[in-house]
């Protein structure tokens, strides 16, 4: 995939085919292994399950659509995160409880604060993190000047609060009215959208190969 990232969205697409040819989703596996008592296996997976949905709907705020190699997913839903949840997959307890209306959903003025979420994420700093390598997580290395410049940098990006948090929720605000890609939805219809969107292998294809979207 990374080869293939600066060519066509076709080349992109049939390479992550083939690609997912050759994994197949396993993660069902881990709670059947982890949790041997019935009870315990549904307990585990069904807190697992809406875990991922209220992850879902923290990330559902169009961040990633500033990025060098933009989100086309609204928020993470490969193919392990759905088979984690068992034979019915995003259906059942996910999809009712990725609904804008659940209990799981946040208030706007909670994400505002949250000390978890990078309002300040903007494509300069988002580059940097992109490009980095892989390997790059020794804490005992010591970074070059280049690197270290480039940190200073977004260290003085991080200390203004931009504009990126009001357009953010402004869009938060929109999603919980329905309004998806201009259009006002039904919930169901909504929810529909965005895991049609999550789960569309040409949107898969188009992301950051760093983050494996064919596992």
């Amino acid at each position: 995939m990374m080869e293939v990232q600066k060519k066509s969205f076709e080349e992109k697409y049939d390479t992550f085919m083939t690609i997912c040819q050759n994994f197949e989703p396993v993660f069902r596996y881990f709670c059947m292994e982890k949790f041997l008592d019935p009870a315990v296996w549904f307990e585990k997976r069904l807190a697992y399950t809406r875990s991922v949905a209220t992850s879902s709907i923290g990330v559902a705020f169009e961040q990633g659509k500033i990025l060098p190699t933009p989100e086309t997913v609204p928020f993470r839903l490969s193919r392990d995160i759905v088979d984690g949840m068992g034979i019915t997959g995003v259906e059942g307890v996910f999809r009712r409880a990725l609904r804008p209306n659940s209990d799981l959903a946040p208030s706007p003025e909670v994400l505002l604060y949250d000390p978890l979420f990078d309002w300040t994420m903007n494509p300069l700093k988002a580059l940097y993190l992109q490009q980095r390598p892989e390997d790059e997580t020794d804490l005992h290395s010591t970074p070059n000047a280049e690197d270290q410049e480039c940190k200073r940098s977004l260290s003085d990006i991080d200390q203004s609060f931009n504009k990126v948090a009001e357009r953010v929720l402004m869009r938060l605000q929109e999603k919980l009215k329905g309004v998806e890609e201009g259009t006002v939805l039904s919930v169901g219809g909504q929810v529909n959208l965005l895991i049609q969107q999550a789960m569309d292998p040409k949107n898969l294809s188009r992301l950051f190969p760093g983050w494996k979207a064919w596992v």
